[in-house]
């Protein structure tokens, strides 16, 4: 793995050069530079199908499969939302349009790979949803999650025997890939509320190893030119652990989806129960680099807050339903898990500030507020309702200027909150038509009206037909 690590510089952070010939956004090999590293600070590995040391190793070298101008201008695209430089803005006066010159160029050379099969181009697709996802418009960021799955099945990413003759480092890579592609795709199917785009018995693949050549590296929080150098800001990146435990997250949320999402039947409460059981023993069972208190890297705060987002929309359209436990009350699991993703959220704030967030932590906070106001009962109290939905607000207000989307958020947050629709003007040139394609569906899937909630044994009659 020498090879692969070459590039390495003296803080065991990879160094990128002579960016511009991937490019032809205008941008110099510096700006290039930031832009790359800020992305693998604050965004990689979430839902990421790229392995970081190979993409460094074919970047640097100019050529190579593990890279290309798509798939460099995607990760720019990201990169763009965590810089303070107008370089990273198409239009120097608009912080909305950070990351836009990259995107469009994507966007551009993806068109002209039509057809093509490469790794590159399923990596590139799921970078393009995230910073769709930023934006706000999630009908891009479902799509472009979607191609992304769809492409890596297509190619046979998903089936081990199709790897047997390719070399160890090839078939790690392809691995990556895949999962990253698998990742989004359980996150889009479950914040949209449709079945994911591969079967149940669809995933024949290992998780990847890659990551062990990073496993003693060290996480150093980058935002500007300077890598800090204090030793009490640097970290182990632990970036096995973290993809291992997210694989393995969207492994019980893809079965999760089917159960609510496949159609063949009535779900019952045992299934739900089932489910529970399932995410509590992944959660109980972390590693303990991964613990609270271990590891506070932003993307070890992130597996935690995704755990608790998952927990809310598995469970909040059960609610008003007993479960065969009758310990367990769904509107308590579901404010529990509001409650944490707030601690959660503070904590990163403490330690890192909110310039700087993953793409999906919007919908993160946006589902940690909508639990938040079931459990406040805004008709019976709407002032306690305004003030318990203030936390989210103020938080999604704070990292609006890194995600458009999380202004959108406040808008039908407080819009909920105060039981009127949402204005039909707004600041930052959002309009009420902005708004409704975004959340829309998402509210739509906090929203079931479950049947039969009487019942010990309740039958949810309906449940995967709910979205149209």
């Amino acid at each position: 793995m020498e090879g692969v690590l070459h590039g390495l510089d003296d803080t065991g952070i990879h160094s990128f050069k002579q960016g511009s010939r991937w490019t032809e956004v205008p941008l110099s090999d510096t700006v290039i530079e930031h832009l790359l590293l800020l992305y693998f600070c604050w965004e990689y590995p979430i839902f990421s199908g790229l392995s970081k040391p190979h993409f460094a190793r074919d970047f640097n070298a100019g050529q190579g499969a593990n890279c290309s101008s798509l798939l460099v201008n995607g990760i720019l695209a990201v990169g763009c939302l965590f810089s303070d430089q107008v370089e990273a803005r198409m239009d120097p006066e608009d912080s909305d349009s950070a990351g836009m010159h990259c995107y469009l160029e994507a966007e551009r050379l993806l068109s002209l790979c039509r057809g093509e099969q490469s790794v590159t181009v399923v990596q590139g697709m799921c970078l393009m949803s995230n910073w769709n996802a930023s934006r706000g418009d999630y009908r891009k960021a479902r799509y472009y999650a979607g191609q992304a799955i769809r492409t890596a099945v297509e190619m046979g990413l998903h089936q081990e025997s199709d790897f047997s003759d390719l070399p160890d480092d090839t078939r790690e890579v392809r691995y990556t890939a895949f999962w990253g592609a698998f990742m989004l795709d359980q996150a889009w199917s479950l914040v949209t509320g449709c079945l994911p785009h591969i079967s149940q018995d669809g995933v024949l693949v290992p998780e990847p190893t890659t990551f062990d050549i990073g496993k003693s590296m060290e996480w150093v929080p980058y935002t500007g030119d300077q890598i800090a150098k204090m030793p009490d800001l640097r970290q182990p990146s632990d970036m096995r652990a973290v993809y291992k435990s997210l694989c393995e997250l969207s492994t019980i949320i893809h079965s999760t989806l089917y159960v609510t999402y496949a159609g063949a039947g009535s779900v019952h409460s045992r299934d739900v129960l089932d489910l529970y059981t399932r995410m509590l023993g992944w959660y109980s069972s972390l590693p303990k680099v991964l613990r609270l208190g271990e590891n506070s890297t932003p993307s070890v705060l992130l597996i935690h807050m995704y755990y608790h987002f998952s927990i809310i929309l598995t469970f909040y359209p059960l609610m008003s339903l007993p479960f065969l436990d009758l310990n367990i009350s769904a509107l308590d699991v579901c404010k529990d898990a509001a409650d944490a993703i707030i601690a959660l959220v503070r904590s990163y704030e403490s330690l890192h500030g909110l310039r700087r967030t993953p793409c999906f932590l919007p919908y993160i906070i946006f589902a940690s507020g909508i639990a938040h106001l079931r459990a406040a009962k805004p008709k019976i109290n709407p002032i306690d309702t305004l003030i318990q939905s203030a936390q989210e607000v103020a938080v999604l207000q704070l990292i609006s200027m890194c995600h458009r989307s999380s202004r959108l958020a406040c808008r039908v947050l407080l819009s909920r909150a105060l039981h009127t629709s949402a204005p039909s003007g707004g600041h930052n040139g959002d309009s009420k038509a902005d708004v409704q394609p975004l959340w829309q569906p998402f509210a739509r899937t906090m929203t079931w009206q479950a049947t039969d909630s009487k019942s010990r044994d309740p039958s949810i009659e309906g449940l995967a037909r709910m979205h149209v």
